[in-house]
């Protein structure tokens, strides 16, 4: 048994019962920790929050890496990590409770700072990724920002396109 067992036990509760459903007595009833030595070195739900936002914060590290590392086009990095983030927050239904829940900033001391963290991780990855195209000189396409893809208008009522947000008709 690991740290694992221990954090998906603990975001089983959390996805059932939100944070305020994640207590020491909790885990402690979750039947695949029963013999869990690890367990028994936690003390309070401070010490179980800190844990599973600093695998939060791992997980997303590896992941920017992981696909950095590809050398992939902005766009295609972009959608990389979207994709990979859903696929992340799929499997970990949890995590948004831990980043959203005031419950978690209010029962663990470190969880701003690692969120924190977190959202800077993102943040600068992203700007990075936005930046690239400005950095190697690469101009907007003719017909400048306002043309619209079809997979980004949608229908009126009528059936006319519309771009999304600009209000004019196409």
């Amino acid at each position: 048994m690991n740290n694992e067992d221990i954090i998906k036990a603990a975001g089983r509760i959390m996805a059932r019962s939100g944070a305020v459903g994640l207590t020491v007595d909790a885990l402690h009833q979750e039947p695949e920790l029963a013999e869990n030595e690890l367990l028994k070195e936690i003390n309070n739900e401070n010490e179980i929050f800190e844990l599973m936002l600093r695998h939060l914060e791992r997980e997303l590290k590896y992941r920017v890496n992981a696909i950095s590392a590809q050398s992939e086009p902005p766009e295609k990095e972009i959608s990389h990590l979207f994709n990979n983030l859903y696929d992340l927050f799929k499997q970990n239904p949890w995590y948004p409770h831990l980043i959203f829940d005031p419950e978690v900033s209010a029962r663990c001391t470190k969880a701003g700072e690692i969120i924190f963290r977190v959202k800077r991780v993102a943040k600068n990855y992203l700007v990075g990724l936005v930046k690239q195209p400005q950095q190697k000189n690469i101009h907007a396409p003719p017909g400048g920002s306002r043309q619209v893809s079809r997979r980004h208008r949608k229908r009126l009522p009528d059936e006319r396109w519309q771009a999304n947000g600009t209000g004019k008709m196409e």
